[in-house]
């Protein structure tokens, strides 16, 4: 019983002695990895009273203010209301919050910068309408003025001056897409080109120019100066400029009452078609004269009956042998139909009896059963 639980213990210490290492090797370098995100973050953020960050540190403790200072080993967090600092090492952060615009956990990959925001700005472009959150907590909503290297303008929507805005103020930037423009005064070639490339290629609008003239069609293409339409009248492309437009909006009325009007039309038509067609009596067959002709020769008949119309056919059905064929056929009235019958040679040697059809042009029929005698 000693001997095992002797070599119960050693065991167990061999396993300590060899895995402990491991795993403290890899406790250490999430440490190190989470040091090292959270000091790019807190650079990232800079030092001053924009930075202020909400802290969660190692061993449940809280700390709020501003970064006031930022260093290779270590950060100082100043009180917003004291200014007392105090100092962190990156190893003790588990999260950041910067106040008001992100929340941010260590393990997180970056922090957008000043240049990402300035991209942003001149992705969008002069004349593009954007709405802002401020590192202060302000929201913002206006139109891009001007663009400069460390700054940009917004007209804002609400009345007042336009408004300088540095981008390191910028927490975050959305452009709002427009679909619809209209000039107010001059033409405004970034604002018509906004909202063309708002309604996107494939779009059916409305272009209104100047002196009046109005275009419609889908858009074709856009381009910087210019985009495509092609046009409903002509159904050929003809490029505008931006300056050129002084309305623009999306237009799918006309497209859509075509298709709701010849939808409509088809089924009155359809309704009406099949309400005469059956309302409409279809052909009576009373008699035809002669009613029999030789094997490979032809005869003129008369067929009697009602409701013959003008397009109507003769055919014989039900026999055996060569079918008789019809030419020559007349519509005389409702009542009277003549045609030459014509039967090849061959076929059984004797007499073969065959049903007189006659069809209207609107698909209805009558037959005059066993009427008409094929002799060998």
């Amino acid at each position: 019983m000693f001997k095992e639980c002797l070599s119960l213990m050693l065991a167990f210490l061999l396993f300590h002695v060899s895995v402990g290492p491991v795993f403290a090797k890899s406790k250490a370098e999430k440490e190190t990895q989470s040091a090292a995100k959270a000091k790019a973050n807190i650079l990232k953020l800079g030092t001053g009273e924009t930075a202020l960050v909400k802290l969660k540190l190692r061993g449940k403790t809280k700390l709020e203010g501003y970064i006031s200072e930022a260093g290779a080993e270590s950060f100082a967090v100043a009180d917003a209301k004291t200014g007392v600092a105090t100092n962190v090492t990156y190893p003790q952060v588990i999260s950041i919050v910067h106040v008001p615009a992100f929340t941010v956990d260590v393990m997180a990959e970056s922090l957008p910068t000043v240049k990402e925001i300035q991209r942003q700005v001149e992705r969008a472009g002069v004349g593009s309408y954007v709405t802002l959150k401020l590192t202060d907590g302000k929201n913002l909503a206006g139109r891009i003025e001007e663009i400069e290297e460390r700054y940009f303008t917004v007209g804002l929507l609400q009345e007042g001056a336009p408004l300088q805005v540095n981008y390191e103020q910028v927490a975050k930037l959305k452009v709002i897409k427009k679909t619809s423009y209209r000039a107010k005064g001059q033409p405004d070639a970034a604002l018509a080109r906004q909202a063309i490339e708002g309604l996107g290629v494939d779009t059916h609008v409305m272009v209104k120019l100047p002196g009046e003239t109005i275009l419609r069609g889908h858009i074709q293409s856009i381009d910087e100066k210019s985009f495509t339409l092609r046009l409903d009248a002509s159904g050929q492309p003809t490029s505008i400029s931006y300056d050129q437009v002084v309305q623009v909006r999306h237009n799918p009325h006309v497209p859509i009452i075509i298709g709701v009007v010849a939808a409509i039309g088809a089924l009155v038509a359809l309704v009406i078609y099949l309400a005469t067609r059956k309302s409409e009596p279809g052909p009576f067959v009373s008699t035809i004269n002669p009613n029999t002709v030789q094997a490979g020769k032809s005869v003129d008949v008369k067929i009697t009956g009602s409701n013959f119309a003008a397009g109507a056919t003769v055919t014989f059905k039900g026999g055996i042998g060569p079918a008789p064929t019809t030419s020559n056929i007349v519509v005389m009235d409702a009542n009277t139909i003549t045609a030459t019958v014509t039967v090849n040679a061959g076929g059984p040697s004797r007499d073969r009896v065959w049903d007189v059809a006659v069809t209207n042009a609107k698909g209805r029929g009558g037959q005059l059963k066993d009427g008409f005698t094929v002799t060998p």
